[in-house]
């Protein structure tokens, strides 16, 4: 029973890397630059160093919510702290957006699902899954 909510958060984290990753596609795409060459134009107007420093970060969190994804649907322990630690620094990378001045759209809509993703994460259903079957004999 449990192992199919820690299924469905495994797709969810793989929903949340899809959607992180095609945010850094799409910031790369307002570059206006073909993503391949290997020329390299030191001269970037601030916009452009400003698009290539939020990519950056959401490419590395889309990497790991991967990890994390597939750690979940393999049932690994180690699964759930990778997704917290991605569900913190997304959280701490938006935050980190929004009060630089600049408050990108896609800031709050990636706020509310890493929220509601810890709250899923930290749910009863997931600590189950993850409790060695040692502890549950012990209660008292």
């Amino acid at each position: 029973m449990h192992t199919g909510v820690v299924r469905i958060i495994g797709v969810l984290l793989l929903l949340q890397a899809a959607g992180l990753i095609s945010i850094s596609v799409f910031n790369v795409s307002r570059l206006g630059v073909a993503p391949m060459t290997l020329t390299f134009n030191l001269s970037l107007s601030p916009d452009e160093v400003y698009l290539v420093l939020t990519t950056t970060p959401l490419v590395v969190l889309g990497i790991l919510a991967i990890v994390a994804g597939i750690s979940f649907l393999l049932l690994r322990r180690i699964g759930w702290l990778l997704a917290m630690s991605v569900q913190g620094l997304t959280l701490y990378f938006c935050l980190h957006l929004y009060f630089l001045g600049r408050k990108p759209d896609f800031v709050y809509p990636i706020m509310l699902y890493s929220i509601l993703m810890v709250l899923y994460l930290n749910s009863f259903d997931v600590q189950m899954a993850f409790r060695a079957p040692s502890e549950g004999n012990n209660r008292r």
